[in-house]
């Protein structure tokens, strides 16, 4: 498994800025594809805190490893991109059965 650095300047203050970052429910705001935030567990800034962010047939779950407000963070996300076009198939063919047999 790779790591994922970036940096970005942003015009506010740390406080501002972590304040948004760590609050799921503020996710549609700052990042793309039009999150929808359907679990949260802890607070956003606390270790051991998860959410849960949906993004088309794709699901994420982010947990909090680690954070020193308001300067640093760790989180972990895993995507379920895989898990979730496998619902998404099975519900339609639970809807739609197939005219073929499934080997």
């Amino acid at each position: 498994m790779g790591t994922l650095e970036c940096s970005v300047s942003i015009r506010a203050t740390p406080v501002d800025v972590w304040k948004t970052y760590v609050d799921p429910s503020r996710l549609p705001e700052w990042q793309t594809g039009s999150p929808v935030i359907p679990e949260v567990h802890g607070k956003g800034d606390q270790p051991g805190s998860t959410y849960s962010s949906d993004r088309g047939p794709g699901t994420a779950r982010t947990t909090v490893l680690a954070a020193v407000p308001p300067r640093r963070i760790v989180t972990r996300t895993v995507a379920r991109k895989e898990l979730a076009n496998l619902k998404a198939l099975i519900e339609r063919e639970v809807q739609e059965p197939p005219d073929q047999p499934v080997p």
